[in-house]
């Protein structure tokens, strides 16, 4: 075990210096992580997308019905009622084997990511839900989804918990 009172001034002095230095770098290091916040970890082309792209529309909506589709439209959730919140894409000529990505961010900060396949060709609807239970709220503010296609840039949507 290591004992203190064994340190010697000259020692000290630099076990002193040692633990500032150290805790000047762990300052420097959240003071720049405040301002340079963690970014997304998947990088895609945000271009436009050629007339080739199956989403028609992408929506926001609390429920979807039994085909898939946006159940009524908003873009405003409420934080202690709603527990589920879907995004929706209408869409043409869907493949089965069409990729669909989306990173979302909370307060212009990246937040997480996810990517699904369609599966079965032709499908009118697609959708993502996130679902909180277990008396979770979810975090009031603002919300961003970036849609991507096979690797390339759709849309983006934006919605509000309140």
């Amino acid at each position: 075990m290591f004992n203190l009172s064994k340190i010697t001034t000259e020692n000290g002095d630099k076990w002193i210096l040692a633990l500032t230095g150290f805790a000047i770098g762990l300052l420097a290091m959240l003071f720049l992580y405040s301002f340079f916040p963690q970014k997304q970890l998947i990088n895609f082309n945000t271009s436009t997308v050629p007339s080739y792209n199956d989403v028609v529309k992408v929506q926001m909506s609390r429920s979807i019905a039994s085909n898939a589709s946006a159940n009524g439209e908003t873009y405003v959730f409420n934080s202690k009622v709603d527990r589920n919140i879907y995004m929706v894409l209408d869409l043409k000529n869907s493949k089965n084997t069409d990729v669909f990505t989306y990173v979302r961010y909370y307060n212009n900060n990246f937040i997480d990511s996810m990517q699904a396949t369609v599966g079965t060709s032709g499908v009118p609807y697609f959708y993502f839900n996130w679902n909180k239970s277990g008396g979770l709220d979810y975090p009031t503010g603002s919300y961003m989804i970036k849609v991507y296609e096979n690797g390339n840039y759709v849309d983006s949507v934006a919605y509000s918990v309140v």
